[in-house]
This record gives structure tokens, sequence and C-alpha cells, in this order.
């Protein structure tokens, strides 16, 4: 920024009505940033706000630092104001938005006491090499008693620096919610304190408390007394050697309408300096005068299924339902994650093949898992995306006659499934499940050289012999088939990641479309196409 960009800056400012300037923006860097000082006049008190405005700006924003007050909303702990201003564009276009946000927001929030129809959270000068991942929702069962245990273990097996991020796994005799799957790779290791409230602890609107002796305020007698009993021996189960952890627990507006749900807030006890102490004399819990008086908060996450995927799932017609994906190969690995992360919680995996150099362009694995079997590593990527996912895998299931022994056992096995996402090119395992007559949808997909095509198929029965008759139409192809390596080996497909990514997601949308809208699923094709000099997907029910 150059000298007439900051004069224009101070002319600005100066042409303002409702304001006073005290400094005017210097011409000297503080820490890359421009610094001034302006008075806003109210009738409930005038209030002086820093204003530091980056060298780099307008690309970077100006900032609103208020000086002497706190309590209101949208102005942080440290008196920074948080007003999300859009981007103009240009230096006089983004001066008149950071402006005239700072004076919707002292005559809204500070002069007239609007408050937000929305919750947000309440800041916390929270240390943010400890965290803590919880799981609450309007639906979940509250902790039976108001103070006790609650357990909890290492998120990640092996943390990339001195942060580290716990993960809850229960609160009193309330177990975290988290898939089996998940909770099997995450056995309880720790313990500490949890206390429920009866309100937050906070100094204002939006500020946590800081202090014990304000913290100690809201504890029953019951509470008081337990903790100043138990934290000492409970610091033996830490995960910590120095201290333990205890987490305050309060309730917030949930999203689920109309219900209330548990926010937990953790801090850090040291136990050399450890705050409470009985009062000789009177016999109450106090606050030890010679201890560190500020509360150590920590950070808190709740990682709810709401939380989770309440802004992107599928329908519930998916997500509720226990699906198959057989052969996780192109096609299948990356229906499977797209299934997870739209938040499916109950799938299942199939495939006897193992990773090869070859896959890692097109489907979901990685070079360094090479000659890994594909489901075991899939099962391990799917479970670290979702918490709540439960999952098992097959390495393979092969197709049998129905007089073979196995074959009622296979039936019964496929019948628990409302949905067997068919991704092999396994015919005679098509014309199997074609002639169990299962009770759950069966729906093939598949992909054409090139990716010129993929294909949907579904029905009770004959998809294999729909297929075929498709594929003949389709796929008249005279191109050489691709060989991965020489030897004798099978012939694969030629496309790539974006090449099968792109209609995938549009087969996922319009199955999702036709089941939310309970609409008849039936067999159809995207076909992708080139015109005018650009590539057009069109989706085709006419097979």
């Amino acid at each position: 920024m150059d000298k007439d960009a900051r004069d224009f800056i101070n002319e600005y400012i100066a042409s303002l009505p409702w304001l006073t300037i005290i400094e005017s923006v210097n011409d000297t860097l503080v820490e890359d940033n421009y610094v001034g000082k302006i008075v806003i006049q109210s009738f409930k008190g005038d209030v002086e706000i820093m204003i530091t405005i980056p060298q780099d700006f307008p690309l970077k924003g100006i900032q609103f630092m208020c000086i002497g007050i706190t309590g209101y909303p949208h102005l942080m702990p440290n008196g920074l104001l948080c007003l999300n201003v859009a981007p103009a564009g240009n230096l006089a276009g983004e001066l008149q938005e950071h402006f005239s946000k700072l004076r919707t927001w002292m005559m809204d929030y500070y002069e007239s006491g609007k408050q937000d129809a929305h919750f947000e959270y309440y800041i916390f000068d929270a240390d943010p090499k400890i965290t803590f991942v919880f799981e609450e929702d309007g639906q979940k069962t509250r902790p039976a008693h108001c103070c006790g245990r609650f357990s909890y273990t290492s998120l990640r097996q092996q943390e990339i620096s001195d942060e580290r991020v716990w993960l809850v796994t229960g609160i009193g005799d309330t177990p975290s919610r988290f898939s089996a799957t998940f909770m099997s790779f995450h056995q309880p290791t720790y313990e500490g304190l949890y206390f429920l409230l009866s309100r937050p602890p906070m100094i204002n609107v939006n500020q946590g408390l800081t202090e014990y002796e304000d913290l100690l305020l809201l504890l029953t007698e019951e509470q008081k007394g337990y903790f100043f009993s138990t934290a000492a021996s409970i610091s033996i189960r830490s995960g910590y050697q120095t201290g333990c952890i205890v987490i305050v627990g309060y309730e917030i507006p949930s999203l689920q309408s109309g219900l209330q749900e548990l926010r937990w807030e953790p801090f850090f006890i040291s136990l050399q300096e450890y705050p409470l102490k009985r009062d000789p004399i009177t016999d109450e819990i106090i606050v030890r005068p010679s201890s560190v008086s500020r509360i150590h908060w920590c950070k808190g996450i709740n990682a709810s299924y709401e939380r989770m995927f309440g802004r992107g799932r599928l329908c519930s017609e998916l997500t509720s339902s226990k699906i198959l994906v057989m052969g996780v190969g192109a096609v299948g690995s990356q229906l499977a994650h797209s299934l997870v992360r739209g938040g499916c919680r109950y799938i299942d995996i199939s495939d006897s093949d193992k990773i090869e150099p070859g896959n890692i362009c097109r489907s979901a694995y990685t070079f360094v898992k090479t000659d890994i079997p594909k489901v075991q590593e899939l099962f391990n990527q799917l479970v670290g995306i979702s918490p709540h996912l439960e999952m098992q895998f097959n390495i393979a299931i092969e197709p049998i006659l129905d007089s073979n022994k196995g074959y009622e056992k296979l039936k019964m096995y496929f019948s628990k499934y409302d949905f067997i996402f068919d991704c092999t090119t396994n015919k005679h395992l098509s014309i199997m499940l074609d002639g169990m007559q299962l009770p759950g949808r069966i729906i093939n997909l598949s992909i054409s050289n090139m990716a010129r095509h993929m294909v949907v198929i579904t029905g009770v029965s004959q998809i294999h012999v729909l297929k075929n008759r498709i594929y003949n139409k389709i796929s008249p192809d005279k191109r050489e088939p691709f060989y991965p390596e020489t030897g004798c080996w099978s012939p694969t497909f030629e496309a790539s990641n974006s090449d099968i990514a792109a209609p995938l997601h549009y087969v996922i949308n319009e199955l999702n479309y036709r089941l939310e809208k309970q609409l008849i699923i039936a067999s159809f094709m995207i076909v992708r196409e080139e015109m005018n000099h650009s590539l057009a997907y069109e989706l085709t029910y006419d097979l």
C-alpha cells in the first residue's frame, strides 16, 4: 500500500460524521500493518476502536479492536470484532463495506442490544494443543449423576507434533455412540472428571469464565466435595503425568429443532498447583490462594452424526440402509467413499484383489499400500472418515450353484442387505444374484472403455441379460484392449480418476433423488458426449 492509498484511507475516515479520529492511520508499518485509532460517540458510552489495516489491503481485511468493552455479540474476548465483510474488489469499495459493517454493529448490537436468533458457541481462551472430541445431540441420554468420571483415549495412534487430540469414549454411565467398528480401534485408556452445570460457565453473553473462584460458584456442594477429593486420585488414570482433565457440561440449543444438547468444555488442572483446598474454619471448598487462579481451558469439538453430516448427507433411504459394495476397484472404491461421506452408516465391502500400482491412477488407493488386499485398505480408509460407520469386509464372494451346500447360507447373507451394489465384472456372480430373488435391491454398476458410458442396471432378475444387450449395442469397440502388463493377464478398460468420478457422482445423485422423492428406481445410463467443443453428460432411461 503506497502513501496515496494511505492518504485516501485517512480522508475517507475523516469524512464519516459518526466517528472522530484520535490517531490517523500512520505511515509506519507495525508487524506488516498500518495502525490508527478512532472513537465512536454513543448515548450508551463512547467506544474507542483501534484500526489495523494490512499493507496488502484491500486484498486483506481491516481489523477493528474495541477498547474497554466486552460481552457483545460478534465481539471476541480480546476486543476484536468479527464482522464478516464481503469483498468489494477495490480500495474505495472495501473501505465502504468495512465501515458500513462497523456502523451497523454499533447501532444494532452495542446500542440496541440485538441478539442473533441463531446460537453461537461461547468463546473460551482455549489451549490449542489439547483437544477433546465429544459426540452430543438432543437425543443422547444424559449422564445419570451430576458429577463423576469420564473416559478418553488418543484419537490418533501417532501424533505429528506436541498437540494432542483425545477422543471421549464415555461420560459417567453414558457411552459415546460412535460405531462399534470405530471404537474397536479406540478402547478407553484414560480417565478424568466431569461436572454438569445448571448454566453456562460464562462471564457475559459470549465469553467464558477465566477464574476458578467464578467456576466454584456454579458447582453444588456435592460437586465441590467430589472435585476436591477425587482430582488427585484420578491423575493416576490421566493421560498427563503432571495433572488431570476436567470437563464441565451445560445445555445449548441442538441442531434438532426444539431440543437441547450438552456442550462440554475441557480444562487441565496441574497437580503441583492444585487450585482447591478446604477452609479449616468453615470447612468450605475454596480456591487455594497460592495456586494458579486462571482456568487452563482446552478445546472441545462436537463430532456427533448431525454435526458431521447434517450439512451434506444423502437421503435417509440410503444412510439408514444396510449396503453391500461388491468389487472395490476403480468404480467400487469411489462409490464406497461417496456413500460414507454422504453419511451412510452400514456398509460392507467385498473383493478378492490386492492393490496394484496400476490401480492408483483411478481408485482410492495409495502406492505405499501396494499388494495389500483392497478391502483391508479401503476398510481402514472408510472407518477413518466416519466414526459413525459400521463396516465389515470379505476377501471374496464366489458364485456357486443352488445345488451347492453353501448356497442357502450365502443367500441368507445377501438377504440382510437393503442395497447390493455390484461393481464387479463377474458375470457369473450377477447370474447367481439374479437367481436368488433377494429382498433387497441389486444395482449393477459398470463403465465402458474410455468411460464413454456408465451403465446402471437394476431389477429383480435378468440383470446380466440386459447388461449384455446394452454393451453389445454401445461397445462394438475396435480399440485394442488395454493390458496392464505383459504375460497372461486379463485386459481392462482405460479411464482416469476424473473420467470415472464424474458419471459416478451423477449416478449417486440420480439414485439419491429418486429415493428421496419415492420414485421408481429403473435401469439407466450416463453417456458422455462431445458437444460444441466441450464435454456433456446425458442421462437416459431409454435402454
